[in-house]
């Protein structure tokens, strides 16, 4: 039965969350939870001995995978292939010895941390997270870990997807169907705004980057540059030195984004079961909840198998809801052909997935407890890639965002959407006001990724130009964001 209004969204807070824990409590507190959480089972390995370091890392590696896949591998030497892609660690992929059982796993994958990565990633929580989601099936297996690396499953039939493809009405679906799994698991104790890492970890990378800022060397005066409209040389006189600039815009940026304030979409004129969507759209937004904070394409993989993880089923109205109306079906997986990489064992895959195709979420090591909204900007963001082509890549179109918005929604909360057939008005109001919030996200988003680039060109081994990047998140991301979802106020408007 078709109802004659919009059913009432239920009760809920009026703003964003509110300011947050101060930096580190978040990270320990939210650490012992997961801990509590996982299996009392210790899974560390067994030969201390093992270390992945630069000396002999070919070797030790080795150990570690022959260790990981137990006896079946045999006492034969493990075949290396090196997975390309790692920005914080390096990846190696193992293949079963030659005239080993077939009972163990084909290959496992050991992941070698980086050089003074600890300065941006938490170690230990990284552990206890990938544990917790490895044991409820939303990651891959977990073999076991040291000081400097994890052992781990890898996805066998599957390949990462390319930028150019999160977009697509049929895979973004899948994409945030795998993100809505991660997103409903509870650890307990650890929900609410009090929580939420994003302004802590800020601050942390905030720290380290005045560290660098006043070093005095060819970094430091890139640093000085960023999010300047110029992208010239600072007035000595008129602009600030250093790296205090960024820690005033990372301010301006919390009071907007932290402080209570109407729907960003209301309008004078809205009918009340309209402004109650855009209040519902609001408050589902700014919710905390575990979040990936790195669903780049390398972290994506799409996989052959139609194999949910454990716990990631979709209710029952968001299969029938994807079936009738959602993107993704089999007619819109046809439409379109590819193949997989050269030498990928799994077999040719469309560029659009076919039936019973799924997506996999892989590293975890930023994952952490923030708002919704911040997950799907920092995603929509990574649609420009590499090289931020983000007027090219980021959904500004709210008819862009939908075809993520809508299944995820669909697959978490699907009340909130009440009966679409009578619900026009409402339901369009409500996706305009996640599209809105999530824009408004987009500039915590570059700020994470422009403070990270910096501390990673700063100490990172790996050959990548960090300091470009953090210029493109500065100066190409936020500076064009912050005047398009910031615009300056109208004269006798307050800005909000």
């Amino acid at each position: 039965m078709q109802l004659p209004v919009c059913p009432a969204p239920p009760s809920a807070p009026t703003g964003p969350a509110a300011p947050l824990a101060e930096l580190g409590a978040a990270v320990q507190a939210f650490t012992r939870r997961v801990e509590a959480a996982c299996a009392e089972k210790e899974l560390v390995l067994r030969d201390h001995a093992v270390k992945l370091g630069t000396d002999g890392w070919q070797e030790r590696a080795a150990r570690v995978a022959t260790w990981a896949a137990g006896r079946s591998w045999g006492a034969g030497t493990p075949r290396l292939q090196v997975v390309e892609g790692g920005l914080t660690n390096a990846l190696f992929r193992f293949f079963r010895p030659a005239g080993s059982p077939e009972d163990g796993p084909e290959s496992v994958l050991v992941r070698v941390f980086g050089d003074q990565t600890d300065r941006i990633v938490d170690r230990r929580r990284d552990a206890a997270v990938f544990r917790l989601l490895s044991e409820r099936g939303i990651g891959p297996r977990f073999y076991g870990s040291c000081a400097d690396g994890r052992a781990e499953g890898y996805v066998e039939n599957s390949r990462p997807l390319r930028p150019s493809e999160m977009g697509k009405p049929a895979i973004a679906p899948l994409i945030a169907s795998a993100v809505a799994c991660l997103h409903r698991t509870v650890v307990p104790g650890a929900t609410g705004p009090e929580v939420a890492e994003l302004w802590s970890s800020l601050e942390h990378w905030m720290r380290e980057v005045e560290a660098v800022a006043a070093e005095g060397t060819l970094l430091a005066e890139s640093v000085a540059k960023l999010a300047r409209p110029t992208g010239g040389a600072p007035d000595a006189v008129a602009a600030p030195s250093g790296a205090s600039h960024l820690r005033g815009e990372i301010s301006w940026l919390k009071e907007r984004l932290t402080t209570p304030s109407p729907p960003s979409t209301a309008r004078a004129a809205d009918p009340p079961s309209v402004a109650k969507a855009r209040l519902a759209a609001q408050a589902f937004a700014n919710e905390t909840v575990l979040c990936h904070n790195d669903l780049l394409s390398g972290n994506l993989l799409l996989v052959s198998d139609s194999k949910r993880p454990a716990g990631c089923e979709p209710s029952v109205a968001a299969s029938a809801a994807a079936s009738a109306n959602g993107p993704g079906d089999a007619e819109a997986a046809r439409a379109e052909g590819g193949a997989s990489p050269p030498g990928s064992k799994a077999p040719p895959q469309a560029a659009t997935p076919g039936p019973g195709a799924r997506v996999q979420l892989l590293d975890f090591e930023y994952a952490a407890p923030n708002a919704r909204a911040f997950e799907w900007a920092n995603h929509f963001c990574e649609r420009a890639g590499f090289d931020f082509d983000l007027e090219a890549g980021y959904p500004r179109a709210l008819s862009d965002k939908l075809p993520f918005l809508e299944r995820y929604v669909m697959e978490t909360r699907p009340a909130l959407l009440g009966d679409a057939a009578s619900c026009d008005a409402a339901r369009r109001a409500f996706f305009e006001e996640l599209g809105a919030q999530t824009d408004r996200f987009a500039l915590a988003s570059h700020c994470f990724w422009g403070l990270w680039a910096v501390v990673q060109a700063r100490w990172s081994p790996i050959e990548f130009d960090f300091e470009l990047y953090a210029r493109m998140r500065w100066n190409k991301g936020f500076l064009v964001h912050k005047a398009a979802f910031f615009p300056p106020a109208a004269p006798g408007e307050e800005a909000v």
